[in-house]
């Protein structure tokens, strides 16, 4: 059989993808080269099978080897090609709109994989037309919206659901087992359960530390949300000390204004409990609430959290009156802008103490 047969060149491109499952890189490189030098030019930029078994191996090859600006023009490819030969194979053309998705993340490029995921999480695509396994991760997707919808429970079952399906298929550190898990850790947060919420957040940053790096704004995002955790569970030491690990990532990305903010409101927080609220004070009023809004975690009266929470470094600093000013309006506008009862429970107690105090 010579060596450019297509039968046999599908099996050598296949066992190409085949290596980079099982974790050679070096060998999967290797295999791609051999595969594309019997190939030739001619079959690789055509627009056969042939072609898109190249154009799906070069780009597993170069994603798993990090190589992720050289792996989008044959991500790009792979949806061109996949639309032209797949016909009704909804499964092959929602793999090539799902794999530019997940690159476009991994290049931190936000507008253009939310685009495809919009995408390819509405009709026809489904589990029934591309599979259980592969339509899981735009399910994570779907559990975003009904969280932001406030239906906790069906986001709850779905994203446990997925982070199962995932787990089992890929393991526990693939970047989408990492997606579920974080919006989980947001779920549990939202509902006051901040111990399965911290369990989530630290499965989310193992996962995307190991599948998109240390240094990946995915990273970055999953362990601030620990830190802020932590401080919920009462750790404020250890969640500055989270805060001020991430801190300088944030800053130093061209997109991290609205997490920067979200990170420094919470040191502000951090330092407050700690017996620190001048510092904590001085925090706060460079917090710009309009970025706060903008960082996708918690709820949306951020201009009322920060009054309250100036309220609370207020009393804090012993100026009662000028906090009880601040907080007594902002805990009712919270109230009616859908803020979490623990959060309010939170401030009501504090305006209580504080009363109680000061009649002493």
């Amino acid at each position: 059989m010579p060596a450019n047969d297509p039968e046999l060149l599908a099996v050598r491109f296949g066992l190409a993808q085949t290596s980079v499952g099982v974790f050679r890189p070096e060998e999967a490189l290797q295999k791609l080269a051999a595969a594309e030098n019997a190939a030739g030019p001619r079959v690789l930029a055509g627009h056969g099978e042939l072609a898109l078994s190249a154009a799906r191996a070069r780009l597993e090859v170069l994603m798993d080897a990090g190589r992720h600006e050289e792996a989008l023009p044959m991500a790009l490819r792979l949806v061109e090609l996949s639309d032209k030969l797949a016909g009704a194979d909804l499964g092959l053309r929602f793999e090539a709109r799902q794999r530019l998705s997940e690159l476009y993340l991994r290049l931190d490029d936000k507008p253009k994989a939310d685009a495809l995921l919009a995408e390819i999480t509405r009709p026809p695509y489904g589990d029934g037309s591309v599979g259980e396994v592969l339509y899981a991760r735009a399910k994570v997707r779907i559990g975003r919206e009904r969280i932001n919808q406030g239906r906790l429970d069906e986001a709850e079952t779905l994203l446990t659901e997925v982070r199962d399906t995932m787990t089992r298929a890929f393991g526990p550190h693939e970047m989408y087992v990492g997606g579920a898990n974080l919006e989980l850790a947001d779920l549990h947060w939202t509902r006051g359960h901040f111990i399965e919420a911290a369990s989530a957040a630290q499965a989310a940053v193992t996962a995307f530390s190991a599948s998109l790096g240390e240094h990946h704004s995915y990273t970055t995002i999953a362990r601030a949300n620990l830190a802020l955790i932590e401080l919920d569970l009462g750790n404020p030491a250890r969640a500055l000390a989270g805060l001020d690990e991430v801190k300088p990532r944030a800053a130093a990305s061209k997109d991290g204004a609205p997490l920067l903010a979200q990170i420094e409101f919470t040191r502000a927080k951090a330092l407050t409990a700690l017996g620190r609220p001048a510092e904590a004070l001085a925090i706060l009023d460079t917090v710009n609430a309009e970025l706060l809004a903008q960082s996708g975690w918690g709820p949306r009266d951020f201009e009322w959290q920060l009054q309250a929470e100036k309220g609370r470094t207020l009393i804090a600093l012993q100026r009662r009156i000028e906090g009880m000013a601040l907080l007594d309006p902002a805990i009712p506008a919270m109230e009616k802008a859908g803020s979490y009862p623990w959060l309010l429970a939170r401030y009501r107690k504090l305006t209580i103490d504080s009363t109680r105090v000061a009649r002493r």
